[in-house]
């Protein structure tokens, strides 16, 4: 089965239907000022065939960015065994009530006449196997302030990379430093591993820093992959990815002599 597949028409009322009905947790994603960001919503309710989502509280320090009527959006929801992705546009904003005496700002979204459902197995993060190189290169900002080449070794983060999943990655620092980024900063992001054939780029956001004997790993989310038609090229690739790397430790763990095995051959000894 494909990882990545559009849903027929009947399959998207039933999903937003039952999605609105349990005001499921919605990522809302928009473009402002050249970037992507993300935050968190949740599906209000249905008036009819109109689509309302709460107005959405940022999952970082930043202010929502003004939204008009309209803009893109893109939504991104959880339902079963699957990941439910569309893009639509803003309608309108204005206060929903979900009950009597109880009123939230919301936003109405267009109803969406194409989505796209991944497997949730997609967003299971997968170690990067020990024999395989990976390295990730990432600089502030999205794709499109990638430094210059000229500045490109002092603008530039290098690390290794962790473990990988369709919702974003862990990174290994070379040496000790921190860049000491914060939570939601954007980010443009260059993978290259042993292997894959080309790079793959992406937007991100920088979400957590931990720190351990071994030095400081950052955590990035990607951004804006189910927005576009290279956005999920790149999905595809990473999708490509994690099954190569299930298979690389499906036969590393084949190879690998049992616990059992091994007392039996020291017995008989």
């Amino acid at each position: 089965m494909a990882q990545q597949q559009e849903v027929d028409a009947d399959i998207i009322e039933h999903v937003v239907k039952a999605a609105a009905s349990r005001n499921s947790p919605v990522a809302l994603t928009v473009r402002h000022d050249e970037l992507w960001q993300s935050y968190r919503s949740r599906f209000l309710g249905l008036r009819g065939n109109q689509v309302w989502i709460e107005f959405a509280t940022p999952n970082s320090p930043r202010a929502l960015p003004p939204l008009e009527v309209g803009q893109k959006v893109g939504i991104t929801f959880k339902q079963r065994h699957y990941k439910f992705v569309f893009t639509t546009i803003l309608v309108e904003m204005a206060e929903f009530t979900p009950a009597p005496d109880v009123c939230v700002h919301g936003m109405q979204i267009a109803w969406p006449h194409r989505m796209f459902q991944l497997q949730r197995r997609m967003f299971q993060r997968v170690d990067v196997p020990g024999h395989r190189w990976a390295f990730v290169h990432f600089w502030e900002g999205g794709l499109g302030q990638e430094p210059q080449e000229e500045l490109r070794d002092k603008l530039t983060y290098t690390g290794q990379l962790v473990d990988i999943s369709a919702g974003g990655f862990r990174v290994r620092m070379l040496g000790t430093s921190d860049p000491g980024f914060q939570t939601g900063d954007p980010l443009g992001c260059k993978l290259t591993v042993q292997g894959l054939n080309g790079n793959l780029r992406a937007d991100g956001m920088f979400r957590h820093t931990t720190t351990d004997e071994f030095g400081v790993t950052l955590g990035i989310q990607f951004l804006g992959l189910t927005e576009t038609s290279e956005g999920r090229v790149t999905l595809d690739q990473i999708a490509r990815l994690l099954r190569d790397f299930h298979n690389a430790h499906r036969r590393r763990s084949r190879k690998a002599p049992s616990a059992k095995s091994s007392r039996g051959s020291a017995k008989g000894r």
